[in-house]
């Protein structure tokens, strides 16, 4: 019998009590037990109620630690709910797991002065902490920062996680720990004897040549073996094949390679930022990263089958790489730029997932930005999709 276990729902309408209720309890009775923490994603239409949703949620499945995120869109098991009210929960069972909440407020930047010293004031040391979770508000904190702080203060350990969201039309989300919402973000440490498997699937592919960035300032792409960055850009567009052309317009990408001791760059060797400008005049590209003199930079495509075809790429051997063993559960937060948008039918990620791990418990959310690992560091994506397994070791 397995020791670890988690159940998972996903409940579409507005906010009764009633339905709450009989959601946590029925997580509750799927455990057999009461869990060890709670992960839940709601639609703006529960905002006006959060006190009294997540209470409700605590008192009937018995959940000693909540964590969770506005969300315009909401993923369970099979299904993925874009745009009308509801929400999506799990509930995990891990006995002897180190569960640890630790609240970021948006101010806290002012109090660390070097980035190893988050460790010191969140007082989880990086050995006893095997996955970080956060979900963080992209409107009133420094994403990008934080990220590579953390990763300094916590190197090698994975964090997963997806910035919150809301209605499209206003700049708001809600991160929630317990009843509490956070200004920042909340990260939960977990420890103990499981095992994680964090995956990013960036659903772009090479186009054009791998080069090296020879010249850059800041974000600023100027040139790319010895050419400029633009006109290597437009060279690119040219050579793609009709097809291609038809879908290239505001998907193509910038690739910066995450390791150059590769023989051939693939999908999945690149970490892909967005491609802000160009100035045809000085030749420049702008992007949404901060690349090297020296880094090799491939130009992206992405297209709804690259994106499919990666993520069932890595699902699959996520599962090659399990060995036979089945995980318990599994988290995701996507692109609000996914789903029908780019897939043009509904339950794309959610389905894949069931497909690979067939039954499996999932909850997730539609995010405004998806956190995960890519080679040693973990990232802050978009038009991504991002999921950490959990199972027993």
């Amino acid at each position: 019998m397995n020791r670890f276990s988690s159940a998972s729902t996903i409940v579409t309408g507005y906010y009764q009590e009633s339905i709450v209720q009989k959601a946590a309890a029925m997580l509750r009775t799927e455990l057999g037990q009461n869990p060890t923490f709670a992960v839940v994603f709601a639609t703006p239409h529960y905002m006006d109620h959060l006190h009294d949703f997540i209470e409700v949620i605590r008192v009937h499945g018995h959940v000693p630690v909540l964590i969770g995120a506005s969300a315009w869109g909401l993923v369970g098991r099979t299904a993925e709910i874009e745009g009308v009210p509801g929400f999506s929960m799990m509930f995990f069972s891990m006995p002897g797991v180190s569960v640890i909440p630790i609240e970021i407020e948006a101010d806290c930047f002012q109090k660390i002065d070097q980035p190893k010293t988050w460790a010191q004031w969140a007082k989880v040391n990086p050995e006893e902490v095997k996955l970080w979770m956060t979900l963080i508000n992209p409107f009133q904190f420094p994403i990008e920062d934080w990220l590579e702080e953390w990763g300094q203060a916590y190197p090698g350990v994975p964090l997963f996680g997806g910035l919150a969201s809301g209605d499209p039309q206003e700049q708001k989300a809600t991160v929630f720990h317990n009843d509490k919402v956070i200004s920042g973000a909340i990260a939960l440490a977990l420890d103990g004897d499981f095992g994680v498997q964090c995956l990013v699937s960036q659903g772009c592919r090479p186009i054009g040549e791998p080069l090296t960035i020879t010249k850059v300032n800041e974000n600023i792409l100027y040139s790319l073996g010895s050419r400029p960055a633009l006109e290597v850009l437009n060279t690119v567009y040219e050579e793609l094949p009709k097809a291609d052309k038809k879908i290239a317009q505001g998907h193509i990408f910038a690739g910066l390679a995450m390791s150059e001791y590769v023989e051939e760059f693939k999908s999945g060797d690149f970490l892909i930022r967005n491609i802000f400008g160009a100035d045809p005049k000085t030749g420049a590209v702008s992007i949404g990263a901060f690349p090297r003199v020296g880094q090799t930079l491939q130009y992206q495509l992405r297209d709804a089958q690259t994106a499919s075809d990666d993520f069932r790429h890595l699902l699959t051997k996520a599962e090659e790489d399990l060995g036979g063993c089945t995980p318990f559960g599994a988290l995701i937060c996507t692109c609000t730029g996914r789903g029908e948008k780019l897939f043009k039918s509904p339950h794309h990620d959610a389905q894949m997932v069931d497909q690979i791990f067939p039954g499996i418990s999932l909850a997730g959310f539609f995010g405004n930005g998806e956190i995960g690992p890519v080679g040693e560091r973990s990232y802050a994506h978009g038009y991504s999709v991002s999921v950490v397994l959990f199972y027993e070791i």
